[in-house]
This record gives C-alpha cells, sequence and structure tokens, in this order.
C-alpha cells in the first residue's frame, strides 16, 4: 500500500511539472460547436473564423475549417455541425478591409480586432496550449475580440 500511495504521489508530481495538456482521443463521435463571439464593434468587414486541430501550426492555415461570415452572422451563435471529439483551436479576426489577412502594424501588433478561443492574454503569438479546448460532447465557445 505504501508503495502504491509513492507511485501515485509520484505521478501526480510528474504530470503537475508538464506543459503539456493531454490530448483528446477521437471516439469516433461528432458533436456540435457553437461559437458566441462578443465585443464585435466596428461596423465594416466580414468576420473569418479558423478552427485548427490541435496538431495544426497556428501559423498556418487550419485542416478543420476557415469560413467568412458576415457581421450579421458573426453576432449571432455560430454553430457547426459534425465536429469529432477531440482537441481544437480558434482564431477569429475582423477582416477590415476585406484583403482576408489580419493587417499588421510595422512592429507587429495587429490593426484589425481579432480573438483566440480560451481568450488567453497574450505577449505575442500564443502557442496550441494556451488556446486549445477540448470537444467531447456538445460545446461552446465563448471569444471575444481584441
Amino acid at each position: 500500500m505504501k508503495k502504491l500511495l509513492l507511485i501515485t504521489a509520484s505521478l501526480l508530481a510528474l504530470s503537475a511539472c508538464g506543459s503539456e495538456q493531454a490530448t483528446t482521443v477521437n471516439d469516433g463521435k461528432t458533436h456540435q460547436l457553437t461559437i458566441e463571439l462578443g465585443d464585435i464593434t466596428r461596423p465594416e468587414g466580414d468576420v473569418k473564423l479558423f478552427l485548427y486541430k490541435s496538431t495544426d501550426d497556428l501559423r498556418g492555415d487550419p485542416t478543420q475549417l476557415t469560413k467568412a461570415y458576415s457581421l450579421a452572422q458573426a453576432r449571432q451563435p455560430i454553430v457547426i455541425n459534425d465536429i469529432p471529439t477531440g482537441d481544437y483551436a480558434i482564431f477569429v479576426m475582423q477582416d477590415l478591409d476585406g484583403d482576408g489577412d489580419l493587417k499588421m502594424s510595422a512592429q507587429g501588433m495587429p490593426l484589425e480586432p481579432y480573438g483566440y478561443s480560451q481568450n488567453p492574454t497574450l505577449m505575442g503569438p500564443p502557442s496550441m496550449n494556451q488556446v486549445k479546448f477540448a470537444v467531447t460532447a456538445d460545446t461552446v465557445a465563448k471569444i471575444s475580440f481584441y
């Protein structure tokens, strides 16, 4: 019994030290993902939504979904059906100038409204661990724009 407690305590300590979150295993089920966007204050431009699998590179194109929504659509909950169980991240941007890209300043700061799942406090580009979330059932993701 003492050995079992020692092993359990050691495993808990090791898991607390790791910065990686556990990956959700695809169980063959699909779910509904509802995305609620807050703080849309600018009256122009479409909202682009990028849904990344946790294995994607956030600096590249997502393998799950890329879609543009009008402001009227984006102000309503966005429902995406048939999302397989797994870990995902969302990036949204309001494309004010209509070029399809997030406009950046000369210092590398975004000039158009944007947001990520988990609404992290950012000091540079986020890591997947900062923005990923698990979809294991029907899920609601609330994202605020910066």
